[in-house]
Parts: C-alpha cells; sequence; structure tokens
C-alpha cells in the first residue's frame, strides 16, 4: 500500500468487536497502537467457550499482522472473516467439522 492512500481500517484506535461467523461469536480485539513503530497491528480471536474454529484448535489466537496487509480492509471485522473462511477451506476443518456434526455412539 502506498503511503499517499488512505487507512480503511482506523489505525489509530483499539477496538473490540463480536461477529457472527457460520454458527460460532467469535470476539476480536484488534490493538493497532502496541507494535506500530514496528510496523504491525495485534489482533486476538476468541470464540465463545472456546470453541474450535478455523484459525485455532484452542479457540484462542494472539498474531501480529502488517500494517499494511490489514489496513486495505473495510473493517477489522471484514478482516477476520475472509482469514476465517480462508482457512475453512482448507482439508482440515473440513474433516473436523463434519466429524463434530455427526452422532457418536461411543
Amino acid at each position: 500500500m502506498q503511503e499517499d492512500q488512505p487507512h480503511l481500517i482506523n489505525i489509530e484506535q483499539k477496538q473490540n468487536v463480536m461477529v457472527f461467523w457460520q454458527g460460532f461469536n467469535i470476539h476480536i480485539g484488534f490493538d493497532p497502537v502496541w507494535l506500530q513503530e514496528q510496523g504491525l497491528v495485534h489482533i486476538t480471536v476468541q470464540s465463545e467457550n472456546r470453541q474450535r474454529i478455523p484459525v485455532t484448535e484452542t479457540g484462542y489466537l494472539s498474531a501480529y499482522f502488517p500494517l499494511d496487509f490489514v489496513s486495505e480492509y473495510a473493517s477489522i471485522e471484514g478482516f477476520v472473516i475472509e482469514w476465517l473462511d480462508e482457512f475453512a477451506e482448507l482439508q482440515e476443518w473440513q474433516d473436523y467439522y463434519q466429524a463434530s456434526r455427526q452422532l457418536s455412539l461411543f
């Protein structure tokens, strides 16, 4: 991203939001200030009741992303939803999701 282009996500303010994605309530934390000097933003993702979601087996993830990569999105919610959608296409998630939806007699 070029320096003269405006950022779409508010990179000056911490945000805590919740999204509903494919049956999961997901809390998102966004901190653009913590490592701003290094050009990184901090994002946390936590599913309600720490249920497994495509980006984390434990239901919680703390990650750092380059500011330029994240700032191209209209919202932090949009970034995380696209991230979830991308990982949801992986075979490992597909297998887990299908198995978790089926009843087991044992």
